[in-house]
């Protein structure tokens, strides 16, 4: 799915750590793909002529994270219960809220790696990011006022919440 939305254009394909081998394997016949994972492209610049950006999940730090920065930001009690196998893994409206904007904020950040950042630029940037979690998207599109927003169904390999431990070459 990645091969065909990217097309030619030069991109970069983020993923998680433990799976960047394999996708650079993968993406070897097309040198315009670049792979990283997330938590490595803070302060990058390497990625600034790429005009497509994939991610290929969304970098989440787990539970205990979110709940130290959360309770470290309010100075109070906080609500920490989760729920499983939702897009809003708290009970707490406020801790969802913080949770989705740390991701959000962290794909944003991943973002600014690629072409988008140079102001004088006149290339059009795609930005592919396949999430059940509409509420992270709305809050990266947000942040980047002017943007084409196109909803399309999250490929049908791509529909699991859950990391697979391994990734299809179809």
């Amino acid at each position: 799915e990645a091969i065909r939305v990217i097309g030619g254009t030069e991109a970069l394909f983020i993923t998680y750590n433990r799976y960047v081998d394999k996708f650079k394997a993968l993406f070897e016949p097309y040198p315009n793909i670049k792979v990283n994972h997330f938590g490595n492209l803070i302060g990058r610049n390497n990625y600034s002529k790429c005009t497509s950006v994939v991610f290929a999940g969304t970098f989440d730090w787990g539970p205990l994270e979110y709940f130290s920065e959360v309770s470290a930001v309010k100075g109070e009690r906080v609500d920490l219960t989760t729920v499983q196998n939702k897009t809003t893994p708290f009970v707490s409206d406020e801790v969802n809220e913080f949770y989705s904007t740390l991701i959000a904020l962290g794909l944003y950040q991943d973002l600014m790696r690629c072409d988008l950042r140079d102001a004088s630029s006149e290339e059009v940037v795609n930005l592919y990011l396949w999430s059940h979690n509409d509420k992270i998207i709305d809050k990266v599109v947000s942040w980047l006022p002017g943007i084409g927003v196109e909803v399309e169904s999250v490929p049908d390999d791509l529909g699991s919440s859950r990391q697979s431990q391994s990734i299809s070459t179809e």
